[in-house]
This record gives structure tokens, sequence and C-alpha cells, in this order.
């Protein structure tokens, strides 16, 4: 069982404890757990009772009856939403404004359509509260989200068995056009009064309904926890929070499981610690994740390819999301190539900061030109359209207000992808003697630095994109490449390493970028990030 939250609620372990429990419709109380365990672990067939008990006749053995169960009583250590005292914690935070996640929230709020569906059941919901378009539909003409749509990441048959990991439920958040903010409790900037903080930004936002959305999308918190620190049965499981009551510390888990637990307050301290448990799968705490609704791009551009001899599948990395037939297997060993290339051999020690710095920053780009980076920039569709309209060549059909809007688009392309050539000039100017800053491509030369298009099925291009080449894809792969990435190499050198890191940090930081280029860097990273999730199992990686 992994992450998954829910999948041991359908396990025997765990429903064969129907302590707290009406068993089968109809039925008795349910007797005591020790006598139900008892039961539940002696012989069940006929053979085997009659083996236990000889003087029992075959006509005497009943058949065994299945054994189902009606919801599940909230231990002691939770509210009921609809009790009185959960009324009276609702009415104050509302009064109180820390119920800003609750009204979008309870119009999307179901059922998760599986028991281990409690992953893809937030996930869904928080989607919908979102109002994300699926692009794609669900019933008749409408497009809506459903768990069924949720496999980009994970088989639907994997997680139905399974459940869903940390860094699945993180990749289908990326790859469905979220941002996700995640927060491992057992990291740094995790802890209890980080969360509490969180808590409090969160259910604080006063963003109504979708119409009414200005700057600040709406945000949805999800924990992923162990029941078991709350007295429940089970283990790993996801819900989103809909609000926080101050004065007695608890938040309201909008529990997805509706087939067992209502609505419930508990403290927000409990819940933490309920994080805190280890999961058997990936030897990790669980944690919270902040999910925020991505932006739709001026001009999406740039994403990231897989290069042959790596390449899967068409090549082509979605924007927002990876692969679609699934990460290659190459991609395990970046990080640890990346640090190989960035460490190895490398006198750390005997260097400044700045000097270890910019050393680093020279072994990089030359891994990023080296066979052994499995990834590279391409430039989509848009762009060849609107290059060959402003270049003249448009088909003798296409009307005016098209040949205008493409070579609006191609001049909006060109700044973007020239970015990079001032952010290469301004990381030589703060590091000299790096070589970013040489942008001529070494390959024949087009206004974009971009190398022809494809001829045949083994090119590096896949369908539809050109590649960058030269000090632009070197700068933009550099760029891609996910921070963690680059603070877990450094610091293996020590101290000197981490200081390193905090000279490289500003100089690649997103908010140093200029501002065409900035949400193109963000995507990229995201991309790099889902990828990394996919093939290097749980690599945290956040995009910042």
């Amino acid at each position: 069982w992994r992450n998954s939250p829910c999948a041991r609620e359908s396990s025997a372990s765990c429903i064969g404890a129907p302590d707290m429990a009406i068993a089968g419709a109809g039925a008795p109380q349910a007797e005591p757990l020790e006598a139900t365990v008892e039961e539940a672990s002696g012989p069940r067939d006929a053979a085997s009772l009659q083996a236990a008990s000889p003087s029992l006749s075959e006509s005497e053995v009943e058949p065994e009856q299945p054994t189902t169960f009606h919801r599940r009583a909230l231990p002691g250590t939770a509210v009921e939403f609809s009790s009185r005292e959960g009324r009276r914690l609702f009415a104050e935070a509302l009064a109180d404004g820390t119920l800003g996640g609750f009204f979008r929230l309870i119009e999307q709020f179901h059922t998760q359509s599986e028991p281990a569906f409690c992953g893809l059941g937030t996930l869904s919901m928080a989607l919908n509260a979102m109002n994300v378009d699926p692009g794609k539909t669900w019933k008749g003409p409408w497009r809506w989200y459903h768990e069924g749509m949720l496999d980009c990441c994970d088989s639907l048959e994997v997680v139905k068995s399974k459940g869903i990991t940390w860094s699945s439920f993180i990749c289908l958040a990326r790859c469905n056009g979220l941002y996700a903010e995640s927060h491992r409790v057992d990291e740094p900037g995790s802890g209890l009064a980080d969360f509490r903080r969180l808590v409090e930004e969160v259910m604080s936002q006063s963003t109504g309904c979708a119409a009414e959305e200005e700057v600040d999308g709406f945000q949805v918190l999800v924990v992923a926890y162990s029941r078991k620190q709350l007295l429940q049965t089970g283990d790993g499981h996801y819900s989103p929070i809909g609000g926080y009551h101050r004065g007695s510390d608890k938040i309201l888990v909008l529990d997805v499981a509706r087939f067992k637990h209502p609505p419930h307050w508990v403290s927000l301290a409990d819940m933490h610690e309920a994080m805190r448990h280890i999961d058997p799968d990936t030897g990790r705490c669980r944690g919270f994740i902040k999910l925020t609704k991505r932006r739709a791009l001026a001009g999406g551009w740039l994403s990231l390819t897989i290069r042959p001899p790596f390449k899967c599948g068409s090549g082509c990395i979605e924007r927002g999301g990876a692969c679609g037939d699934g990460a290659a297997p190459e991609l395990v060993s970046l990080p640890a190539a990346f640090r190989a290339a960035l460490c190895d051999d490398l006198p750390g020690q005997d260097l400044s900061p700045r000097a270890l710095a910019a050393a680093a920053l020279r072994r990089a780009a030359r891994f990023c030109e080296s066979d052994a980076m499995p990834l590279s920039i391409a430039c989509h569709d848009a762009f060849f359209g609107a290059a060959a309209a402003a270049d003249g060549h448009v088909a003798q059909d296409m009307p005016t207000s098209d040949v205008r809007r493409a070579t609006t688009e191609r001049a909006r392309c060109m700044a973007t992808v020239k970015c990079l050539d001032d952010v290469a000039s301004a990381i030589d100017a703060a590091l000299p003697g790096t070589g970013i800053g040489d942008v001529a491509p070494k390959r024949r030369r087009t206004n974009f630095c971009v190398a022809p298009r494809a001829r045949d099925a083994t090119s590096e291009q896949p369908h539809g994109c050109r590649i960058l080449h030269g000090g632009r894809r070197r700068t933009a792969l550099l760029l891609a490449l996910e921070p963690s990435l680059w603070s877990r190499a450094l610091s293996c050198l020590g101290e000197v390493g981490d200081a390193a890191w905090g000279v490289l940090q500003p100089l690649l930081h997103t908010e140093s970028l200029p501002s065409p280029l900035k949400e193109q860097v963000l995507t990229l990273r995201e991309q790099c990030a889902d990828l990394l999730s996919r093939s290097y199992g749980d690599v945290e990686c956040q995009p910042r």
C-alpha cells in the first residue's frame, strides 16, 4: 500500500474492525473489537470449520456472510461539522473571516468514487472549485473534471489498487494546470508554526466566486496525513481543508471519504502530528500542499523536450505537464549526473564561494552541451506559423487579421527568446569567465538560433517544434533546471558549496528575470519537476 491514502480502508485488516461501525444493513450492534478480530482470524470455509469442530456436520455449517459497514463514528478527538459544537465553530470562523476556502469547495464537495481514490477525489474537487477547464468532455457536451480523467501520472488501475504517492499527487496537480507548493513536515519551513501560518493565509482569502476573481486566484490547501494519529481507522489519506477556527486552533477537514466520515473539525496541532507519521512505502513523512491555478501564459513558446536516444513517445513535453508516455529511464540518473558534473574533482575547499559558483556554472554549461544531458528546449508551433506569416510565406486564403496576429505573435516570441541573451550577459557580468553569454550558435543560424525543421523521424526535433541551439539553449537549460538540483549538488561540497549556491541563487531566481521570460522559465521548471518526480521516485522538486 502506498501513500494513498485510503487504499488501506479496503483491506481486510482495516475494515475488519467494526467496533465503531454498523455491520450489515439492519444488523445488531457490532461485537467488541477483540471478538471480531478473533473471528476474522479463525477458519472460515466449511472444511476448516469441520476440522476445527469434528462434531459439526456439513449441513450444519452456515455459509459465510459478507461483512459490510455503513459509516464509522468519529472519535472524541473530532467535532462533527453538523453537530451543535461544529455549527458554533463554523459560525465563529465565518464571523472571523477564516472560512475563505469553504464556499468554493463545498460547491464541488463529492465522495471519492473508489476506496483508494482519496487523492484523485481531492484533486478533482480542487480543480473544479478553481474553475479549471479540463479541455475534454465529461459527459455529453460538458467539460468537467472527474477522477477518471486524472491518469497522466499513474494508471487508474494502479491507483485503484494502491492509491497515489505524494510525488504523483503533485505531478497530477501540475499537469492539470495548477501550481503545487508542497511542504513535507520533515523539511525546513514546514513546522507547526509554518503550517498554522499557511492555514491562516489560505483560510483568510477573500476570493469570491469564479466570476469575481481579480488578481488573486482561489487557493486550496490539501493535507496528506495518517488517520491513526486522529484515532480513526485506516492510515494514509488526502483531503482539503475548508476552514480554521482561531479560538480553538481547529481546522475543518472536508473528508472526501464521506461514506466513512462527515466533514469534521480537528486540532491543527494533531493534524500536523498526523502528517509526521512515516509513509511505509516512501520512508518519508507526509505533508501539506497549497494549490493555486496557473494563469494562462501570454505566449507559451518554450518547452522541455527529451533528446534522442533518451526520447520517449513524441519527445515533446506538453506545456504544464510531463511527457504523456512516461519519463525516459535515463532521467532517473539526471540528479546524480548533474551532481557529478558540478562537483567531481572540484577543489571546493580551495576556492572562495564566488570562484566556486563561477566554476560550478562553467561545468553546468558544459553538462548542458554534453551527451549526458537528456533534455533540450523547443519552440512551439505558434512560432512557425507566426514566422511564416511575417516572412511573407502566407497561404493565399489566410485572412489579413490572422496575418497581423501572426506578426504580433512573432514579435512577442522574438522578445521572449532574445531575453535569454540578456540573462546570459547579466550572468557573465556578475561572474566573469563563465562563457554563458556566448550566444552564437555553432550550427546554421536563423533569427531565433533554432535548428531547421526535422525531415526524418530520427531527428532530435519533436513534431511541430524547433530546437534552440547554441548559447540560447544552454542558457534556457540552465534556467530550466529545478533549483533543488543545484542546491543538492553543491551541498555535497559542504559549507563552501552552500555559500556558492547563495551566490548563484539570485542569478537564477525567476524574480531576477525579464518579464517576458519569467513565466516561461516557471513552466520549464514545472516540467522539470514533473519529470523528476515521476522518474526519480521521491525527489522533492519545487519551482521557485
